[in-house]
């Protein structure tokens, strides 16, 4: 990937989401960019559900 756009964060000041361009393999994917090291215990699975639409 060589560039996406920027759509701003799943959850307040931890997890950023890009989407990736049309050129890409995957276009219009949403990319969650998740470090291990922030949120709560539950944040990933929030996360998950946020992007299923629950």
């Amino acid at each position: 990937m060589r560039r996406a756009e920027v759509a701003g964060q799943m959850l307040p000041g931890i997890v950023s989401v890009w989407i990736l361009p049309e050129e890409s393999a995957f276009p219009g994917l949403p990319y969650v960019i998740f470090a291990g090291n922030v949120g709560e215990a539950d944040s990933l699975a929030r996360v998950i559900e946020i992007l299923r639409g629950n």
